[in-house]
């Protein structure tokens, strides 16, 4: 919401280069979409006033400096092992307070009602007991459609979309952009996971594709999508993974700038700036592709009650998602101590009442150094 925010007060406020109309229009369409919303805010600015290439200047420019410091920790982290093995405990205990934040606002915002709450606690007991790469999609899949179908009356779950006309440059932009990035979006779902077994790096591309194009209601959603895969390939520790999440939760860029970090710690910091540039690439791409592809025909599809309704059920299967994600790996690897559950609902507690979740993050490593006599090193 911050850089949404940012971006209004930029580009329509200040420099007039967007209608307020245009804008609000851009954020609903993204908002519709799986993946990150301010991302593909920002990829639909650039291509809104400059074309193609102005939307991969603006994906580079709202991504790269997140994207490089979360390289260089990566790097730190190999140089330096007995200092972030002293950090990995308190930036994992922040990131789980972070996630366990970002839960309880999706349960509250995706949940109001008895069957979205069902929805959600199938999807967490599916999650928990059926562990494989595919147990996400097909269940998110499933309950979309379940929803679509269901004669129900709870209207005030539906989204009204907003009455105002898609801009000129959306309804001239050629439908052969749309098609052709339709079907190199659906081209390299299929594809990846085939590829994925010639090379490490065609399974890290693969990974984070499919994290990519199944992140709905929020960035945090990623690290349920990635563990089973980072995990199951042995692509990356997951201690290593939880420490990455917390310092990306001081970063000010997206969430899915944790792809520079894991890209370049995969396989042991076999790959570096190459891992880290294909994880990078790999989780943006196919939310992108979707955004070119739905543009032309967002008129048609934003009103349409069954892709509401399928919404609604695949929200609440996120939720589910992220909830099993608190459970395993979190809760089972990260609290093992009352001390460690204590830190974890102090740092909630501090969230919801507005502390930023970098000072948190900064803090909980402070207090490691502190605890561990690593201070005097500074």
């Amino acid at each position: 919401m911050a850089h949404l925010s940012l971006f209004h007060q930029e580009f329509v406020q200040r420099r007039g280069s967007l209608s307020a109309q245009d804008y609000t229009e851009l954020v609903a369409i993204c908002q519709f979409l799986p993946g990150p919303t301010s991302s593909q805010v920002g990829f639909g600015i650039g291509l809104r006033l400059g074309g193609g290439w102005g939307g991969v200047l603006a994906w580079l420019a709202f991504t790269a400096p997140t994207a490089i410091l979360l390289a260089l920790f990566a790097t730190l982290w190999a140089s330096q092992h007995r200092l972030w093995s002293v950090l990995s405990m308190p930036l994992g205990l922040a990131a789980t307070a972070v996630v366990l934040q970002a839960a309880w606002a999706m349960w509250r915002q995706f949940c109001p009602t008895a069957f979205t709450r069902i929805s959600a606690l199938l999807m967490l007991g599916f999650s928990l007991g059926v562990s494989t790469t595919w147990s996400t999609p097909v269940g998110l899949m499933v309950l979309g459609l379940v929803w679509s179908t269901l004669p129900f009356s709870h209207r005030s779950l539906v989204t009204t979309p907003s009455t105002t006309a898609l801009t000129p440059s959306s309804k001239r932009r050629s439908p052969i952009l749309a098609w052709g990035a339709i079907v190199l979006f659906i081209g390299l779902a299929m594809m990846l996971p085939w590829f994925a077994s010639w090379h490490p790096l065609a399974q890290l591309a693969a990974s984070f594709y499919q994290a990519g194009y199944l992140v709905f209601g929020g960035g945090h959603v990623v690290l349920p999508l990635l563990q089973d895969a980072l995990l199951m390939h042995d692509i990356l520790p997951e201690s290593v993974f939880l420490a990455g999440y917390g310092v990306t939760q001081a970063m000010p860029g997206p969430i899915f700038g944790i792809a520079s970090f894991v890209g370049m710690a995969a396989y042991d910091y076999h790959y570096h700036a190459v891992g880290a540039l294909v994880a990078l690439v790999a989780i943006f791409l196919p939310s992108f592709l979707l955004l070119l592809a739905v543009l032309p025909v967002w008129q048609r599809i934003r009103g349409n009650q069954t892709v509401q309704r399928a919404l609604i059920g695949i929200n609440a299967a996120v939720v589910g998602l992220l909830l099993a994600a608190l459970i395993d790996p979190i809760a089972v690897h990260q609290l093992r101590h009352p001390v460690e559950i204590l830190a974890v609902l102090g740092g909630f507690f501090a969230l919801q009442r507005g502390l930023p979740a970098w000072l948190l993050v900064g803090g909980y490593a402070l207090s490691g150094l502190v605890l561990s006599g690593w201070l005097h090193l500074f």
